[in-house]
């Protein structure tokens, strides 16, 4: 009986050697395959199993003949990815594993010799604790980021807490460090005289940064809204402390965590006044539920108020005037609803699942309040997906609007589509611009995150124009039998094919991978330093070096460098030299 349970057990020690490595199925990510080195061939990283029970995988890196494992045992890997985050041409390895109850990080490089790690990260050592069970942690390029690339560390524990870092990749590594307020070189682009001339739209431009003053009103978690707001005394709602400064005083927001906050009209304040400027006590981490401008559909909420350098949970800004969020990190939707002069400037916008934000005309009433001069600038549209079949979603939606302009941003891992604009229940948009942007492809998560509809869709509209984009996914533009009028696109990189060409639009040097639209385009390789990573940059010998239109491009690039460096402007969203 002895030597049979031996034969047995030698049997499933044998049968266990024999596993295969794992499917990417049963992996559950799919391999990454890239360019590390830059010697023209394509290495391959992926999750091979170690161990069945307890779960053991590690990424390997194939290059050519030779294998390399690039991290230690993990239980779980959750993200894998290459970016070019050292922006140098050579792409890096990203992943997100556990191991045990750690989550960790690393980017990790190969010179086709050794692996060498740039940056590490343990969750254990993150203030968020226990409650990093299950917790995701994403990279993000900050807006404006140098070229050495600035990143921030986006850290989501399950219950919803968030905890954000900040590196910059100095001497061969990544360090933390924490921008100064402002820092991020986003807004107060200069526009081009010579557009209104050409018949071209100009394009909003972003309110000036508010001076601030001593604190008129504090505001802290737990204070009391039956006094004055006072520091000895702060008041414990946003809309409290709104109702008691004047045109131009500052309101102070002590570090922590808020309910929902609900703005009233304020007190009649002179045309023009100075906005209210709201911003965290030096230091301060503030933390508020969503945040309504306005309580209800329709309904009037505060004007002339600078909201910035907060973390907010959503914002409904309802028939509002002269309302900015500035490098506000907004953790679910942005809906502007029949306001004016709306402004964000820097910050990010998700993540939401089978939902969308919008920007929409108020239509309960008639005639609809159409929302007018609504500006995007330096903003991250990120991760608006889909659960459910048949649902409609994309990372902003722009329903009616007059005067509506989307500059230097970008859009990631959004369904359906990145950006969608077209008119509803108040008739075509009008005086649109978009310019300098990035788009990455569209997907749809309920049918395996394989690529779908369009990045850019602009439907119909008067007085549009599209300049200097970039994408790797083709746009969507009017049908054919759509009325429009005014349509130039000028300096963008994307796919696009013969049938898609319209002769109601002007083309001027765009870069088109099938066709030509007009007699200045060009069709070619996108020439992207590495499109499936994300990075649009122009590669060396790329089509698009100082190709664009020589006289209407934008006088910054998506980065706030100055336009053009070389010869020319360069086609699509960077100005490399």
């Amino acid at each position: 009986m002895r030597a049979l349970r031996l034969v047995v057990l030698l049997l499933i020690v044998y049968a266990a050697a024999l596993q295969p490595a794992p499917t990417d199925a049963q992996a559950r990510i799919k391999p990454v395959r890239a360019d590390l080195d830059g010697d023209r061939r394509t290495e391959s990283v992926r999750v091979v199993l170690l161990r069945h029970s307890p779960r053991l995988v590690r990424l390997l890196l194939r290059d050519g003949a030779r294998r390399r494992h690039v991290s230690g045992r993990l239980s779980r890997v959750s993200a894998l990815r290459a970016i070019d985050a050292t922006r140098d041409g050579r792409p890096e390895v990203w992943f997100v594993g556990r191991a045990g109850r750690r989550v960790i990080a690393g980017l990790v490089r190969w010179n086709a010799r050794h692996v060498r790690r740039l940056f590490a990260y343990d969750a254990r050592r993150s203030s968020l604790g226990r409650r990093w069970r299950n917790a995701r942690l994403r990279f993000v390029d900050m807006p404006g980021g140098s070229r050495a690339l600035e990143l921030e560390l986006v850290e989501t524990a399950r219950g919803g807490a968030r905890r954000t870092a900040y590196l910059r990749y100095v001497r061969g590594r990544y360090r933390r460090y924490r921008p100064p307020a402002g820092a991020v070189p986003v807004g107060g682009e200069t526009p081009d005289p010579g557009d209104a001339q050409r018949g071209l739209p100009a394009g909003l431009q972003a309110p000036p940064e508010p001076r601030l003053g001593p604190p008129a009103a504090f505001l802290a978690p737990g204070g009391n809204d039956g006094g004055a707001c006072r520091a000895s005394a702060p008041c414990g709602s946003l809309d409290r402390a709104l109702q008691v400064v004047g045109p131009g005083q500052l309101v102070q927001v002590a570090g922590g965590t808020y309910p929902e906050q609900i703005l009233q009209p304020t007190p009649s304040r002179p045309p023009g006044s100075a906005p209210v400027a709201v911003r965290p006590a030096a230091g301060a981490d503030v933390r508020m539920g969503e945040l309504h401008c306005g309580h209800y559909l329709g309904e009037f909420g505060p004007d002339a108020v600078d909201i910035g350098d907060m973390t907010i949970n959503g914002a409904v800004i309802q028939r509002c005037d002269r309302v900015t969020l500035r490098r506000v990190t907004l953790t679910a939707g942005i809906f502007v609803n029949g306001s004016t002069n709306f402004s964000m400037v820097g910050g990010s916008v998700g993540p939401g699942v089978d939902f969308h934000p919008d920007v929409q005309a108020v239509n309960n009433v008639e005639p609809p309040i159409v929302p007018r001069n609504v500006l995007f600038e330096g903003v991250l549209f990120h991760d608006w997906t889909l659960a459910t079949v048949g649902i409609h979603t994309e990372c902003l939606q722009v329903s009616d609007v007059r005067n509506f302009t989307m500059r230097r941003s970008r859009f990631q891992n959004c369904d359906t589509f990145d950006l969608h604009i077209q008119g509803t229940v108040a008739g075509p948009v009008e005086d649109i611009v978009v310019e300098n942007n990035v788009f990455e492809p569209s997907e749809d998560h309920t049918g395996g995150s394989v690529p779908s509809y369009y990045s850019l869709s602009v439907r119909s509209g008067h007085r549009v124009l599209i300049r200097n984009n970039a994408s790797t996914q083709t746009f969507a533009l009017p049908a054919h039998d759509e009325p429009i009028s005014d349509w130039s696109l000028i300096g963008n990189v994307t796919e696009m094919h013969d049938w898609a060409c319209d002769d109601r639009i002007a083309y001027r040097h765009n870069l088109w991978s099938d066709t030509v639209c007009g007699a200045t385009d060009r069709r070619g390789p996108l020439g992207f330093v590495n499109g499936p990573a994300g990075d649009y940059r122009p590669a060396p010998g790329s089509l698009a070096i100082d190709a664009s239109d020589p006289v209407s491009y934008p006088p910054t690039d998506i980065l706030g460098r100055a336009r053009p460096r070389g010869g020319g402007p360069d086609i699509g969203a960077y100005e490399e030299r």
